[in-house]
């Protein structure tokens, strides 16, 4: 009887079975569900962390720009000031210009000018005169001014377009 008991009991466990074997897959099936459920949020969460990392971005590069173009518009104040220095020089250059030619006259040499050899009265430098070299000078400076203009205008561009880069990955956080 010990035998029958244990067929018994066998065959009881054996009934169970099918059920318990249905169970385990079911449990399978929910496991799978929820990993794949589990992997999609993961994606998510992490397109919305790289969103938020591009918002942050696009706050850094605005504030980036707004002191790119301060030092821009500095350099285009400075430019245009070296500028209006530089053809001041260059007026006040050309009205002494007679001054200079005058002074290279040798006596009884040919005026290159008109021509006669008679100076009677020959155009004196006025104080302050700039020379060539402080016209040349104020150009170096104005072609300096220029380059530095155009190293900021550059900043400012490429400063716009990685805004409008991390606006479009951060997508409606901006």
């Amino acid at each position: 009887s010990e035998i029958a008991d244990s067929l018994e009991h066998a065959d009881q466990r054996l009934a169970k079975l099918p059920a318990a074997i249905a169970l385990r897959r079911t449990a399978e099936a929910d496991a799978r569900r929820a990993a794949d459920a589990l992997d999609g949020a993961r994606l998510r969460a992490e397109a919305a962390c790289a969103r938020r990392d591009a918002g942050l971005q696009v706050a850094q590069l605005v504030a980036q720009r707004v002191e790119a173009e301060d030092l821009l518009r500095q350099a285009v104040d400075h430019a245009q000031s070296v500028t209006a220095h530089w053809l001041d020089l260059q007026e006040l250059r050309l009205t002494g210009m007679a001054a200079e030619i005058a002074g290279a006259l040798a006596v009884g040499a040919c005026c290159p000018v008109c021509g006669s050899a008679d100076h009677p009265h020959l155009a004196r430098t006025q104080p302050g005169s700039p020379d060539a070299e402080a016209v040349r000078a104020a150009r170096s400076d104005v072609d300096d001014a220029a380059v530095v203009r155009q190293a900021r205008e550059g900043a400012v561009t490429d400063l716009q377009v990685g805004i409008s880069h991390a606006r479009e990955r951060a997508g409606h956080l901006t």
